[in-house]
């Protein structure tokens, strides 16, 4: 069984989905903050039940390199913003950061 990665005290019960794009195992209440979250609502979100559990090694597969921002998650992260000091994709780096 495993713990909330969000909360502070681990005190609201055991993981129950996978958060892919934030890389955390989540509990219910996190996960339905989560889901209200506008910045975070897109999210790719796996359930830990049986069957999930046996994917989770792959589920879990390091995504550093791709964007984790909304409609462009499968992006490669390729540009270093200065101002930032950020790795960004080609997307942030056109419409948030300067390049």
């Amino acid at each position: 069984e495993k713990s909330c990665d969000a909360c502070i005290d681990g005190s609201t019960g055991p993981a129950v989905v996978f958060c892919c794009t934030c890389r955390h195992f989540l509990c219910k209440l996190c996960h339905d903050n989560h889901k209200r979250n506008k910045l975070l609502c897109h999210h790719q979100i796996v359930e830990l039940d049986q069957k999930s559990l046996k994917l989770l090694p792959s589920i879990m597969k390091p995504t550093e390199h791709l964007c984790s921002q909304p409609y462009h998650e499968e992006e490669e992260l390729k540009f270093f913003c200065e101002t930032c000091q950020l790795l960004t994709c080609r997307d942030c780096t056109l419409i948030l950061h300067k390049y």
